[in-house]
């Protein structure tokens, strides 16, 4: 408890913040990502199975959508978690004394739609049984994780009208103009969120 305290003093806001939007940015973009995946399925797939099986392309695609949606459900779980020192909204909260009820209610909806049992039982931390599991795979459908990622940004957007002020709005409004340009690395652009200029 001792540490904890000392290492919430310690922080510099600024980087834990900048970190966490650039968390939350790559959220968003894996999301992107994954639409578009599903989208090129979906463009793929036809009435005939058998088939579909045989489509090495298909096949890829479908593996890579899971990836993508496995990483998107690993930074959304770590983002809820209750911890000071790693990059939560949790820790930000207790940072900036605020918004404490609206990280709660963010927890509790990945908790609720098992996102965190998820990266638990199947992608990371993942706890050992004593026997094979008799439960089937966490399923997570893209809906639940819109949904997680749009709770996330608003909450984001919290946090930053918090720290920086009413600009926060203004630069989110710009980088949502630029959401869909992927030359740059998410950490990196969203982390630049509040250094943004107007192209124009």
């Amino acid at each position: 408890m001792a540490d904890s305290r000392v290492r919430l003093k310690k922080t510099n806001p600024e980087v834990l913040i900048g970190n966490l939007r650039g968390e939350v940015g790559e959220a968003i973009t894996n999301w992107i990502i994954l639409r578009h995946l599903l989208g090129s399925a979906n463009h793929l797939q036809t009435d005939d199975i058998e088939a579909d099986m045989k489509n090495e392309s298909l096949a890829f695609i479908n593996a890579l959508r899971d990836r993508i949606s496995n990483d998107l459900v690993l930074t959304l779980a770590e983002l809820s978690e209750q911890k000071i020192g790693q990059t939560t909204f949790y820790f930000a909260s207790e940072k900036l004394g605020t918004l404490q009820d609206e990280v709660q209610e963010f927890r509790r909806f990945i908790v609720a739609n098992k996102l965190k049992e998820k990266r638990n039982r199947e992608i990371a931390h993942r706890e050992q049984p004593e026997e094979w599991p008799q439960k089937g795979d966490i399923r997570i459908t893209y809906k639940t994780l819109t949904v997680a990622v749009a709770k996330a940004i608003r909450l984001m957007k919290k946090v930053d009208s918090e720290f920086l002020g009413k600009e926060a709005f203004v630069q989110w409004q710009k980088m949502r103009a630029t959401r869909y340009d992927l030359a740059m690395p998410a950490r990196a652009k969203y982390l630049l969120l509040p250094h943004m200029r107007d192209s124009r």
